[in-house]
């Protein structure tokens, strides 16, 4: 999945996986992008989703998964 299409989308919840993982298509983690384009995960706040992978040591997070609470 493109993450230029994640940045185009209002309030989303991401699905971020490795994609060597083999399981569950690589998703390992989901995400809440705000309307503001903030990235929320573990209580924190972020500018990207590779920020947040920074976080806990997965700087190779994807998206591989999107869900838009707003329809």
């Amino acid at each position: 999945m493109p993450a230029n299409l994640v940045g185009s989308a209002k309030e989303l919840i991401i699905g971020v996986g490795i994609p060597a993982m083999k399981m569950y298509g690589g998703l390992c983690h989901y995400l809440y992008q705000a309307a503001n384009g903030r990235i929320h995960s573990w209580g924190d706040s972020f500018a990207d989703i590779s920020s947040a992978g920074v976080k806990v040591k997965c700087p190779t997070w994807t998206p591989c998964a999107l869900i838009s609470p707003t329809g």
